[in-house]
């Protein structure tokens, strides 16, 4: 009876006010029976499905690596790139909501939904080359009678060097367009993504009681490890079809989904993200700019006199002139506080090692222990994501049992952040041997050092210093670049080679950790198989880095809401996030990309310029990850250590505020959802939802 009532009112006199208050059908119709859909429950459940599978799409992107890097010859620095224009997209986008999705007057619904169609544009816009490219020739299966290809070893001249040359350009010229096309995918999904999480939570706080947000916001940040996990399981399916299933003849295809050289269809995950973005997206058209109250109670009245108050356009106006002069000294104000300052590095560091990890841990699972693709993304996935949300939502927990504050914060930072360091320094050590494979990490004919590509043995076959790698496993166990490099002079209907001059029956010694399954006396397709017994030691040592990493994120939010005065917090948690994503999350991901193409030791190649990486050495691919991602966390224990001492030596008042500003802080803040603690234009900033004030004053 409240409800109609309600309802009856605000159709009386005003018409748009009414509107504001209604679920439309597109765009000016309202019918009746879709006002039930007005559910501040419903918009929440949309922005969880939307955020999950902005998540998800990160995770098949981050899980066919490997796959897009064969597929289109990129090296490791270009998928870091790409990664890195991701970040660009999110941070044009959040300065654009900012300054238009952040008003008062505007509908962050529609900004929402727009966001999302950007998403599924994204994520198509990966998917093109698929389409408008030619399908993918093997390496080795379109020029079997070539002896640079993966063919007999030949010494009556060679193939037509103008016809290669013209056929590889091409080749060329076709990955390029790829990449682009990448890299305008990742900036659009970071444009699409940019509203999704500000926007949400000011919705939820213009519209909800008091608590709600900061229950609103723990259930979307619980969406990102639920989003990678479906998005890891979505790219371990893609990848088991062949990436041309349904234009070539699969049969004729000589590889399996366990061969390294396998390229499954990774265009069909972000497909079907793609798909998903543009569909969950169409309900936020419909929701109304604000939902119309449903409850009585006497809490509810007060926020909706003080929404009232705010809702007239010359005082909306009047505040943003405000705003607009007060946001320079504000910022200033941030830039000169260092504990903010260096609470903002080790959030650095942080947004460094997940956007950068998260790029190249399958492909580290697939190098370092030979793992297949689908078995690098079952692990990361699990293995990965779920430890990164036990442990926030374990700091968090501890946080809130025992009311830490900036210095029980900064000992709970030092804690992980050394825990983190140490298994960091451990993981160098923890790994496999380099496989062996004739001049490249063993010499041929059970030498022990490598001489390169080009021996005596098979000096007169024509074989090119680069190309393709296809490699074949030889009966000694070591892996040959390619049959030609391996001298063979016969090949029979299966693709199995024989007469090879350079292969012998002598078994190479290898380490304790490596076991060599010997093969046939001829040669085999694929990588002679080997097997490390560490993966499991190594698995264990990166959960326990996840969980004790990830619990260091509540304390870093306690820090910062807890420095500045109370009418900077919120923009000192978006100011902080911007800090990340450009000093962090923008160039880490390609600077791990160019160290980890310094441990690349032979390089496939097209027309002399260089394509992605055949052969790694894994042992100096495991020392620089884990080297850098060591450095990383010992500069964030400094920040933490630092913290601390500065913490002590003021009695615990790490804040930057006046008296008078510590006293408007108590009479005005309200806790989770006082006024003063209004949701920040910003970035994610809106988890200080979950914190009071008084709480950061104390010792």
């Amino acid at each position: 009876m409240a409800r109609d009532q309600r309802t009856n009112s605000t159709r009386g006199d005003d018409d748009r006010v009414t509107k504001e208050d209604m679920w439309c059908c597109c765009i000016f119709f309202y019918p009746r029976c879709l006002q039930r859909f007005t559910s501040l429950n419903l918009f929440i459940f949309w922005v969880c499905s939307l955020l999950c599978f902005s998540a998800a799409a990160l995770a098949v992107f981050e899980g066919l690596v490997t796959t897009i890097e064969t597929r289109y010859q990129l090296s490791a620095s270009e998928i870091g790139l790409s990664a890195s224009m991701y970040t660009v997209g999110v941070v044009i986008s959040t300065v654009i909501v900012t300054h238009f999705g952040g008003r008062s007057t505007s509908s962050r619904p529609v900004w929402i939904a727009l966001g999302g169609v950007l998403l599924a544009l994204g994520a198509f816009c990966h998917t093109l080359p698929q389409f408008i490219l030619p399908p993918y020739q093997i390496p080795g299966e379109s020029n079997s009678s070539s002896g640079g290809f993966g063919g007999v070893c030949r010494t009556d001249g060679g193939e037509d060097e103008g016809s290669c040359e013209a056929a590889e350009r091409q080749i060329l010229q076709d990955n390029n367009v790829a990449f682009l096309l990448i890299i305008i995918g990742q900036v659009i999904l970071g444009l699409g993504y940019g509203p999704l999480v500000p926007l949400a939570l000011a919705y939820v706080d213009d519209n909800a009681s008091r608590g709600t947000t900061g229950l609103a916001s723990g259930i979307l940040e619980s969406m990102f490890g639920l989003g990678a996990i479906i998005g890891f399981l979505i790219a371990n399916g893609a990848v088991s079809l062949w990436v041309d299933f349904y234009r070539v003849d699969v049969s004729s295809i000589t590889l399996t989904p366990k061969d390294r050289g396998w390229v499954g269809a990774w265009w069909l995950g972000l497909l079907i993200v793609a798909t998903a973005f543009f569909t969950l997206s169409l309900p936020f058209f419909g929701f109304p700019r604000r939902i119309p109250r449903r409850d009585d109670d006497e809490e509810e009245d007060v926020k909706g006199a003080q929404t009232k108050v705010a809702d007239p356009e010359e005082e909306t106006q009047k505040s943003a002139l405000k705003d607009l002069k007060e946001w320079p000294r504000a910022v200033w104000r941030l830039l000169t506080n260092g504990i903010f300052l260096l609470a903002s590095l080790s959030f650095i560091t942080e947004g460094a090692l997940v956007y950068s990890l998260a790029a190249f841990f399958p492909k580290y699972m697939q190098v370092e222990f030979g793992l297949d693709v689908s078995m690098a993304n079952l692990t990361a996935g699990f293995a990965f994501v779920p430890p990164w949300a036990l442990g926030a939502l374990a700091g968090g927990l501890i946080i809130k049992k025992y009311a830490l504050t900036v210095r029980g914060s900064s000992i709970m930072g030092c804690v992980s952040a050394l825990i983190a360091c140490c298994c960091a320094v451990a993981l160098i050590f923890i790994g496999c041997d380099n496989p062996p494979i004739a001049g490249v990490t063993v010499g041929y004919h059970g030498h022990d050092n490598p001489t390169g590509l080009k021996v005596p043995c098979n000096s007169d076959c024509l074989c090119p210093d680069g190309g393709a790698f296809t490699p074949y496993c030889g009966p000694d166990g070591v892996t040959f670049f390619s049959p030609c490099h391996a001298g063979c002079a016969d090949v029979s209907e299966n693709k199995t080679y024989s007469n090879c001059s350079c292969s012998t029956n002598v078994s190479l010694p290898t380490s304790s950790d490596v076991t060599i399954s010997l093969t046939p006396s001829m040669l085999t397709s694929g990588h002679c198989k080997y097997n490390c017994s560490n993966m499991i030691i190594f698995v264990v040592l990166m959960v326990v880095w996840a969980l004790t990493l990830s619990s260091a994120t509540s304390p870093r939010i306690i820090i910062i809401v807890s420095s500045v005065s109370p009418s900077d917090k919120s923009l000192a948690l978006g100011i902080s996030r911007v800090i990340m994503l450009v000093l962090g999350s923008i160039p880490f991901p390609y600077l791990y990309g160019a160290c980890i193409d310094s441990a690349c030791l032979v390089w496939q190649s097209l027309c002399d310029e260089r394509g992605s990486c055949a052969v790694y050495d894994i042992e100096r691919f495991r020392m620089i990850i884990y080297g850098l991602t060591a450095g990383l966390i010992a500069l964030q224990f400094i920040a933490f250590v630092v913290i601390f001492l500065v913490s002590f030596a003021t009695n615990g008042d790490a804040t930057n505020t006046t008296k008078d500003d510590a006293k408007r802080g108590t009479a005005n803040s309200r806790g989770a959802d006082g006024e003063e603690m209004t949701p920040p234009s910003l970035g994610d900033g809106l988890q200080n939802k979950g914190y009071d004030s008084e709480g950061a004053n104390r010792t």
